[in-house]
């Protein structure tokens, strides 16, 4: 038997959602208020799916490396030679410190620094 109200979102959304949110604004201009809004679930529910804001941002980190580990994975275990593979590394830092829809900077810099 299934006890409480099915979930709005699925938990790796809200996450995905969470990321962007800390991202853009770091973890002391996130309020709860915020992720909240972004993610379209109760307070209550945040709070039982990912703990305090603190669990929901090392969560909401975590799966900002987890999803960036294939990246890093392919560097290391590409049969190219390395100049290739830097220069394709590279490439994909750049698409992205210049992609409009990513916030500004690495999250994970961004973290350390706050």
């Amino acid at each position: 038997m299934v006890r409480g109200r099915p979930r709005k979102i699925d938990p790796d959304t809200a996450l995905d959602i969470a990321v962007r949110l800390f991202w853009d604004q770091g973890f002391e201009g996130t309020s709860m208020n915020d992720l909240v809004e972004a993610t379209g679930m109760a307070k209550p529910g945040l709070y039982a799916a990912f703990g305090c804001k603190e669990q929901l941002y090392i969560k909401a980190l975590t799966h900002y490396l987890d999803q960036s580990a294939p990246m890093f994975k392919e560097l290391v275990a590409s049969p190219d030679n390395l100049p290739v593979v830097l220069k394709r590394f590279l490439s994909s830092i750049r698409d992205g410190a210049i992609d409009k829809t990513c916030p500004s900077g690495c999250f994970v810099v961004n973290s350390v620094v706050e």
